[in-house]
């Protein structure tokens, strides 16, 4: 009888470390490098340290909303991308690399932040990320003036195009929050990257950006 004891006694052990140190069944593992790229010049990508990475996590079976997310054509409306969720999160290492687990199976565009630092006493949980305004001649987002993403506005690295039918469409660039200070990219007027969290699945991506941390040329 001791000895069944012990037999489950270690057993146990045995089921709940594993239970720890592994990502949850059902759930998925994000993974990625964070990159400095300088355009035009052939100067080799920087990886970027200390970089926080959160989720935006977009509605289930609506998709994007359609027409550029960032462009002048959208001051008179604006549409819902998503929501930033608290957890998970992580910062990037000495090379760049980063590693989410345990995320439920959903679809979510990456954010990232440059000086997490920032970021302490900041409450993002819940936080809406909509389409944005951006005002051509400013060259910036101006605040929406809702708690949104946008509430303080916002600064953008774009390129883009202008027809007299759209404005100004943000292409390719980052655009980043005033009030939170978390940035995404964009890739062909939609946010990026993009990705779909199957159970049990893992997923790499690569984020390229010309935003740099303070002090550093």
């Amino acid at each position: 009888m001791k000895l069944r004891n012990i037999f489950y006694l270690t057993l146990t052990l045995i089921l709940a470390l594993s239970a720890c140190s592994s990502p949850e069944k059902g759930m998925g593992t994000i993974t990625g490098n964070v990159f400095n790229e300088v355009p035009n010049k052939e100067i080799p990508r920087e990886p970027l340290q200390n970089v926080k990475i959160v989720l935006c996590k977009l509605s289930e079976g609506d998709g994007l909303p359609e027409g550029p997310m960032v462009a002048s054509m959208n001051e008179d409306k604006v549409e819902k991308i998503g929501i930033l969720i608290a957890e998970p999160t992580a910062v990037t290492d000495s090379v760049g690399k980063f590693m989410l687990t345990n995320v439920p199976v959903g679809t979510y565009l990456i954010l990232f932040h440059l000086f997490p630092d920032e970021l302490i006493g900041v409450d993002w949980q819940g936080a809406v990320l909509p389409e944005a305004y951006f005002d051509f001649q400013s060259q910036k987002i101006p605040a929406s003036g809702k708690p949104d993403f946008w509430e303080k506005g916002g600064l953008a690295m774009v390129t883009g195009n202008w027809s007299s039918k759209e404005g100004f469409t943000a292409a390719e660039g980052s655009v980043c929050s005033e009030s939170l200070g978390f940035c995404f990219l964009l890739r062909d007027q939609k946010p990026y990257p993009i990705i779909r969290v199957q159970p049990d699945s893992t997923i790499d991506v690569l984020l390229t950006t010309q935003l740099k941390p303070k002090g550093e040329n």
